[in-house]
């Protein structure tokens, strides 16, 4: 078994105290040195006969870290309606294995899939947070979805993903209308025009629906000793 061993490529110094000839369950002292560069080492033992082992030291724990996008943070149901808050999530730290949880509430069934995985670093997976109520009053609730890694050997065991938001809305509750999207383009030909004291004048202009099939009431403004008579074709 070697005692000492030095890597000219890297700063990397690796000290083991001799074993002894037919020595069963003993421990002996290892010390192993290097740079930022090179936190980790794997020390492979291998007898005479072939028995080989292996085991990882690192100098500097593992970093947790994510970046989490949903699709939304906030969500509204009623009781027994279930919801789904899908999201991209990417491993910002370092390769490992991760659970994933939320928030446990006595009005929500809440879980995350996938539960569980393991991601190598800078990947990105898809997800979903699954909501469904079990309450029939309506409140507001905050959940918080997060990631536990699996390993000790990390700067923090356990790291907020986001919180989403969600409104329980009791039956006789009234859910808000999603709002019309109105979009209205109008051309004349000539937005400056003359009129004599007495006379009269038309002028023609284009209205076009730039969304969706709706009726309009035009109106216009006008001053004290102006008549303005407003005509169009059928509704928009």
């Amino acid at each position: 078994m070697l005692g000492i061993v030095n890597i000219p490529s890297a700063p990397i110094f690796l000290s083991v105290e001799a074993f002894n000839k037919g020595a069963v369950n003993t421990s002996i002292s290892a010390s192993f040195k290097s740079d930022c560069c090179h936190p980790k080492v794997i020390f492979v033992g291998l007898d005479l006969v072939g028995n080989m082992g292996t085991c990882s030291v690192s100098l500097v724990p593992d970093i947790v870290s994510f970046g989490a996008k949903p699709n939304t943070t906030a969500v509204s149901l009623r009781s027994g309606e279930t919801t789904k808050v899908p999201f991209t999530l990417t491993n910002l730290g370092s390769k490992g294995s991760f659970s994933f949880r939320v928030t446990k509430t006595s009005s929500l069934i809440s879980y995350v899939i996938p539960f569980s995985l393991a991601l190598d670093a800078n990947a990105s997976v898809p997800g979903h947070v699954v909501i469904a109520s079990r309450s029939d009053t309506s409140q507001l609730e905050k959940l918080s979805v997060t990631a536990v890694a699996k390993s000790d050997t990390v700067n923090v065991k356990e790291v907020t993903l986001f919180v989403i938001q969600v409104s329980v809305l009791s039956d006789t509750q009234p859910t808000t209308p999603a709002l019309k999207q109105i979009r209205l383009e109008a051309v004349a030909p000539n937005i400056h025009q003359s009129i004599k004291p007495g006379g009269s004048l038309e002028v023609n202009f284009t209205v076009t629906n730039l969304a969706t099939i709706e009726n309009f009431t035009l109106n216009v403004s006008f001053l004290s000793s102006i008549l303005v008579l407003l005509s169009c074709l059928p509704s928009i």
